[in-house]
């Protein structure tokens, strides 16, 4: 988040101008310098820092504070379950845990017996200050399992900044919804960028799209983030008359049919990103690259590289499909405890995905799947059917697949029939199981909870059988 000397900046230009809005609580410049100053003052440099709290004005000063003071600040995501939170804390081994009264008991239940502040309050009395070496950590998402932690020793801010704000041309005139939860790389980063020129920040609450529709409107939000199942709800919600100028999405694959009621409900103002939170904000694909491609993946953002590699490693050409490696200024260090999937080309490191995916000549990707299913366009071919509200697929086993339906009306054997020859065209030769559920589970960064809903539909289906 940004630091004081920042926030003093925009307190001495504007003090009255609204910087947070958390519901019915708006932060001015001059209120949150003075808030940053005294939570500042109280935390000593030489500690590593962890937060379990949703998206509050609170968060957001106590982030501050900690940029001030040159505290590494590291989100726990507080969806884990004790067993997942009691993993991460031990990779993180933090000295402080900043939480709320309402989440301080998972903490215990996860057996933490370190310290821990309740946002807002001062950590400790002031401590003489010593610079560090910069570190910044983050947890993955967890897709595949426990989320991993990420160190990076070179900050990239700055250069991304710069960058995106000379191709969108933010200003302190914006005002930013920001929709996914604090603990996740891209949240603190897109509300860093429009904090840092003086812009507007309204925290909302993911779970609510009816919430997040009319602060949209309310608000004049101008820019936004929003991983694609809310985005997918809050449009149901949202009229054409809106401020919106920029909304960009990733987390998950779009479909077509997401692709084209964004552009019905807000216009040509949706961008997808692609990147890891071990890269960064990697790839972007404009209103224009998804209005020709709603499957586009975009383009290379400046300073990433991209290499499409085969089985044994080896370079791939343009149009064939293989493993996506991303390399790039903002690539981490690597992982604190454990080996990461680095490879080197020409004298520059890559990371290896677990995306399958193949470059155009023009350098753009197009993603296929995860370890050489393609989901993606089984997915976005599942919600062009009528009936279907949303679908998601998850590995099951080796070579069983799981296909999840919530259907939007009257489900029966027709419909099922159209699933099974999806099916077959898009995953053929490989055992497939198809369920009808009430909803798909998300985390709150747009992740298909692939554990919970792979049990789910191996709890309700038939005996396997193949795709036909």
């Amino acid at each position: 988040m940004i630091a004081l000397d920042v926030i003093r900046r925009h307190a001495v230009a504007a003090p009255d101008r609204t910087a947070l809005v958390d519901g019915n609580t708006r932060i001015t410049w001059a209120r949150l310098a003075s808030d940053v100053d005294r939570l500042a003052r109280s935390l000593p440099a030489r500690q590593r820092a962890a937060f379990l709290a949703p998206n509050c004005w609170r968060l957001v000063e106590t982030m501050a504070a900690c940029a001030t003071a040159g505290v590494p600040l590291t989100g726990l995501d507080y969806t884990l379950s004790p067993g997942g939170l009691a993993a991460a804390l031990r990779q993180l081994d933090p000295d402080v845990v900043f939480t709320t009264p309402e989440h301080q008991h998972q903490l215990t239940q996860a057996g933490w017996t370190g310290r821990a502040a309740i946002l807002g309050e001062p950590a400790r009395e002031p401590a003489g200050r010593e610079l560090q070496p910069y570190r910044a950590y983050c947890f993955t998402s967890g897709t595949s399992g426990q989320p991993k932690l990420v160190m990076r020793t070179v900050p990239f801010e700055a250069r991304r900044f710069a960058d995106l704000v000379t191709r969108f041309g933010f200003t302190a005139d914006d005002t930013h919804l920001l929709t996914v939860p604090l603990y996740h790389a891209s949240a603190p980063g897109w509300g860093r960028l429009h904090l840092t020129l003086g812009g507007t920040v309204v925290l909302g609450p993911p779970g609510d799209p009816t919430e997040l529709a009319r602060l949209l409107a309310a608000e004049r939000v101008t820019t936004t983030l929003m991983v694609p199942p809310v985005l997918g709800e809050v449009i149901r919600y949202t009229g054409r008359d809106l401020d919106l100028r920029f909304a960009v999405t990733g987390g998950r694959h779009l479909s077509r049919r997401l692709v084209s009621q964004a552009a019905e409900r807000l216009g040509p103002v949706l961008h997808l990103y692609y990147g890891t939170t071990e890269t960064g904000l990697n790839l972007l694909a404009t209103p224009q690259d998804l209005e020709r491609d709603p499957l586009a993946t975009g383009r290379p953002l400046p300073g990433s590289r991209v290499l499409i590699l085969g089985p044994d490693g080896e370079l791939l050409p343009a149009g064939t499909t293989g493993r996506v490696a991303l390399g790039g200024y903002q690539l981490m260090t690597g992982y604190p405890h454990e080996e990461a999937g680095f490879v080197e080309h020409e004298r520059k490191r890559y990371l290896v995905t677990a995306d399958t995916g193949w470059l155009a000549p023009d350098g753009s990707l197009t993603l296929t799947g995860r370890e050489g299913v393609a989901s993606f366009g089984l997915e976005s071919d599942l919600l062009d059917l009528p009936g279907v509200r949303n679908a998601a697929v998850v590995r099951l086993s080796g070579t069983s697949y799981g296909v999840a339906i919530v259907p939007s009306g009257q489900w029966g054997r027709r419909d099922d029939a159209r699933v099974w020859w999806l099916c077959s065209q898009r995953v053929p030769d490989l055992s497939v199981h198809v369920a009808t559920v009430d909803t798909i589970p998300y985390s709150p960064t747009g992740k298909v909870r692939h554990r919970l809903l792979a049990a789910h539909i191996q709890a309700t289906i038939c005996p396997s059988r193949k795709a036909a």
